[in-house]
């Protein structure tokens, strides 16, 4: 892409949306770390606390440290960090978009194991970190081997910022990604929550026979459940909803090698999926009670 193309105007239209991106990125998602780690006994106790708390942190990282990179980048109508800022900036972006898919795609497993059953064990602290700090090592090997020859990361879009290199000479390893980090996922998902979706229609339909005397406080307990369910699908629902025109824009571009005239095709998916670093921390904010009432306490002290 030729960095001619940046022209004033678009430059400008750049520079606004990434500094909303870094702005309205890191802080909120700074006050939900600050919350979790100030009252980490009372909010990092589950399955749910610990995926918001990795979830968050990965926005975070994205917002404050390498969204100012194409900020600045759009402001000098340049890439101004040179090879070594690329790699860097493609690397960690590559890294945590699939440790974010890894995720909620590992967690819905668990939603759908702990629902099926009602005598299902809920997972444990010390397996929410294992599955978790699983699904950051495996994305960390899968975004690893552009590092060592195996596809390469370079500029994209107007060459504002860098990314693997969606093509078709790469295609062995961006139908990898494509595949395994966003087609088994989703697919994972939509199967999971369809499942919960049947199970929790049985249940209810048959509440008496299946929670009998205990009825009150089983079903109590199950109701929690699926109140963290549906605050996770919305969660899951709004990552691929960023992500999805960017997956469809590299699939495009990859298999039928298509080229387009206009940059804007190409920089607008990749801007939208970074917006999930914006509206993220407001969905745990607005669906999270205790977190909104732990985030008030910080302010009032």
């Amino acid at each position: 892409m030729e960095l001619s193309q940046v022209t004033g105007v678009v430059a400008a239209v750049l520079t606004s949306k990434f500094a909303v991106i870094v702005c309205f990125g890191s802080v909120p998602n700074s006050l939900v770390l600050i919350t979790h780690l100030k009252y980490r006994e009372k909010l990092l106790r589950d399955t749910k606390d610990i995926l918001t708390f990795s979830l968050t942190f990965g926005d975070f990282v994205m917002s404050a440290f390498l969204a100012p990179l194409p900020f600045t980048s759009a402001i000098a109508k340049n890439w101004t960090t040179g090879r070594n800022g690329c790699v860097i900036y493609g690397l960690f972006t590559t890294w945590i978009g699939l440790s974010s898919i890894l995720q909620l795609s590992c967690i819905a497993l668990e939603r759908c194991y702990t629902l099926s059953s009602l005598n299902a064990c809920r997972i444990s602290r010390k397996s929410s970190v294992q599955i978790i700090a699983g699904c950051w090592l495996i994305a960390f090997l899968a975004s690893s081997p552009p590092l060592f020859g195996f596809s390469q990361f370079t500029l994209e879009g107007y060459g504002l910022h860098c990314s693997i290199v969606w093509k078709n000479s790469h295609i062995w390893y961006c139908m990898f990604l494509l595949l395994f980090f966003y087609a088994l996922p989703i697919t994972t998902i939509a199967i999971s929550y369809a499942k919960i979706f049947l199970v929790v229609h049985k249940v209810y339909r048959n509440a008496e026979i299946i929670w009998g005397s205990n009825a009150h406080v089983t079903r109590q307990s199950y109701t929690s459940q699926m109140k963290f369910t549906k605050q996770l699908v919305v969660v899951t629902c709004g990552f691929l909803i960023a992500w999805t025109p960017y997956a469809v824009m590299s699939t495009t571009r990859v298999v039928i090698d298509i080229k387009f005239k206009n940059t804007w095709y190409f920089e607008h998916p990749a801007l939208f999926a970074k917006t999930a670093n914006i509206y993220n921390s407001v969905i745990y904010f607005f669906m999270y009670r205790r977190l909104r009432r732990h985030v008030s306490m910080i302010f009032i002290l």
